[in-house]
């Protein structure tokens, strides 16, 4: 039956928190190989799937051999700059000792005029994809008048298409970076700092010890 707005009860509360646990879920699932984009970085019961699925990936790292890799990408809005910096942080300090022997992290931010990552994915192993509209923002989609919107998981060669959209993303971050201005000037400026120029790129990497400046490029086993 249809009920007015007006009189609509509003959702209980924890009305959705399956929804970011199910995310932590989804990243858990990594044996070699995750993906993640968004717009920004994720924040309260999103943040804390994140933290929860990656010491998942490190709890069972053992059982696949080798450094897992996991690239995360989010956009760099004019007056949103992502901290790459502080994102690692917050994703890394409360994994298990060994973790920085068991997996290389990146995150990286890009922006281009007008255009940057305004994409939603979770790709694993080039078998799981999770992809739609949500931003993994608690306020907006966990607490009273959530937002409506769409996702959907999907499983199958699928998951490896949206791997190799996430090299074209990282492949633009290491074009700019490894310009002149990129090497000597960009790379050098916080990455808290809002800089008004057409083009931005930020990428921190950990452990920063044993890991490259860049992430390698995604390839599908034959």
């Amino acid at each position: 039956a249809f009920v007015p707005r007006a009189t609509h009860d509003f959702p209980t509360l924890h009305h959705d928190e399956w929804f970011p646990e199910k995310i932590g879920e989804i990243i858990g699932r990594t044996e070699e190989w995750c993906d993640i984009l968004s717009l920004a970085p994720p924040d309260g019961k999103f943040l804390t799937a994140f933290q929860n699925g990656l010491k998942t990936v490190v709890q069972n790292a053992d059982t696949f051999g080798g450094r897992i890799t996991i690239r995360i990408m989010f956009g760099n809005i004019v007056g949103m700059p992502v901290n790459c910096d502080a994102v690692i942080k917050s994703l890394t300090k409360d994994l298990p000792a060994d973790a920085d022997k068991k997996i290389r992290l990146w995150v990286g931010s890009w922006r281009k005029d007008v255009s940057w990552n305004h994409a939603k994915i979770i790709a694993v192993d080039g078998k799981y994809l999770w992809t739609g509209g949500h931003n993994f923002w608690d306020a907006h989609y966990l607490q009273k008048n959530a937002v409506n919107d769409l996702s959907l998981e999907l499983e199958g060669p699928v998951a490896s298409d949206a791997h190799y959209f996430a090299n074209a993303q990282w492949g633009y971050i290491v074009k700019k970076q490894s310009t002149g201005w990129g090497k000597f000037v960009d790379k050098h400026i916080p990455d808290s700092l809002d800089v008004p120029r057409r083009a931005r790129v930020t990428v921190s990497d950990w452990p920063a010890a044993s890991t490259a400046e860049f992430p390698p490029y995604y390839k599908k086993k034959k």
